[in-house]
């Protein structure tokens, strides 16, 4: 299976949050595939990457949160939205 996103990547979540991808893959407190995230921008999370006393990741205190991939969106680059604005005009 080929999965949207990869470790690093920039996400956009709801409530117009940034962050990071940090972790893709299964966890243990709940099925499906899950991404773990490190909040930038101010925004505050759950975590830091241990959930349960497993670590996923890492990164600072209350900036992490864990989310189902189909909530994450790939947040655009500026060479991206350049494109999608070259395309639209022809």
């Amino acid at each position: 299976m080929t999965l949207p996103y990869k470790v690093g990547d920039a996400v956009l979540l709801s409530r117009e949050r940034e962050g990071i991808v940090r972790y893709i893959g299964n966890v243990h407190f709940s099925k499906g595939i899950w991404c773990g995230i490190e909040l930038v921008g101010g925004s505050l999370g759950t975590n830091d990457g241990k959930m349960e006393g497993r670590r996923y990741f890492t990164c600072g205190r209350n900036r992490g949160l864990f989310v189902r991939i189909g909530k994450v969106r790939r947040k655009f680059r500026e060479k991206d939205h350049s494109s999608a604005a070259r395309q639209k005009r022809k």
